[in-house]
Formats: structure tokens, sequence, C-alpha cells
């Protein structure tokens, strides 16, 4: 989504063109220049929050090959992305392996041993994702006083990395 952000950007800079310079040709220029490193910052951030979600180290020679190959997988087969990192997280273990789809197996594999910052994982995938039918049902609750529907809920809301949520997350999808 940077093609987004970069419009935004770009309609925002326009707002501030009296203050980036009182010539205007000078303000256009010096919006320009600030939209040009645009780009190469978003490349490094959305790497560095990849390889984080990975867990493979910046330095690590194959790290941006393995996060742009996952993300090409998911969007082949349509593979829901907070899930994906969340069993990447938690639950790579012999038997949800032998039940994860083929094409992604021998990715897998490969990454297993490359990964080196599980922490890092836990500190950047989080498990409980507020998707709008849980929304919904969590609204419906509140609005019928189910209070510990309504605490779970809401527990789950301020701590989205917390594995416990996890459980949370999937009875509602």
């Amino acid at each position: 989504q940077p093609s987004i952000l970069h419009w935004n950007l770009t309609r925002w800079l326009e707002t501030l063109l009296p203050l980036l310079h009182n010539d205007e040709e000078k303000a256009i220029l010096r919006a320009k220049e600030m939209l040009n490193e645009f780009g190469p910052m978003w490349e490094r951030a959305f790497g560095a929050m990849m390889r984080a979600k990975i867990g493979i180290a910046e330095n690590h020679p194959e790290a941006d090959r393995c996060w742009q190959e996952l993300l090409h997988i998911m969007e082949k087969h349509a593979l829901d992305y907070t899930d994906r990192f969340t069993f990447l997280t938690y639950g790579f273990d012999t038997e949800s392996f032998a039940r994860i789809p083929t094409h992604l197996k021998e990715w897998l594999l490969q990454w297993r041993d490359m990964r080196e910052q599980d922490a890092l994982m836990k500190d950047t995938n989080p498990v409980m994702i507020p998707r709008n039918p849980w929304v919904e049902e969590l609204l419906d609750a509140m609005e019928k006083g189910q209070d510990s529907v309504c605490r779970q809920g809401l527990y789950a809301l301020t701590e989205p990395y917390n594995l416990t949520n996890l459980e949370v997350n999937h009875a509602r999808k």
C-alpha cells in the first residue's frame, strides 16, 4: 500500500506548500524532493518490519528474499496474513507441519534454518486482530450486558500480542 500512502503524502504536501517556501516553484521543488525520499524510506521500514515478522536478522543474506517469497506464496494461495504469521510464531511443530499446505512446506523448511529471533516475532506478530464479525459480536454482547464476554473482548483488544488471545481470535472468525 505504499502507492496509497505516497498519494496521501502528495496531497498533504500540497496543503503545506506555503509553509515550505514563500516562492511557489521552490516550495513545489522541495515537496518533490521530500516525496522522492519516501520510496527508499518505505522500503527500508517495510523490509525491517517483515524481517522482524519472520524472525530473521537484518544482516542475513537471504532475509529479504525470504520474506518476499513468503508474501508471494501468501498472495498466490490467498493465505490469511495474520494467521500465517501467528503460525510461524507459535505453531511450528511436527503435528502442525503435517497439516500445512504443500506449497508452504518447502519455504518453511528453508525459513526454519534461518529463523533466529523468536522473541522479536512475538513482539511483532499480534495474535488478536479485531475483525468486523468479532467486533460486532463484542458490541452485541455489550448491548446484552454479557459482562464476561465484554471483559474477555476488551482484554483481547488491549493485549493483541498476548498468546492467551489466540483462542479469542480463532473462536470468533
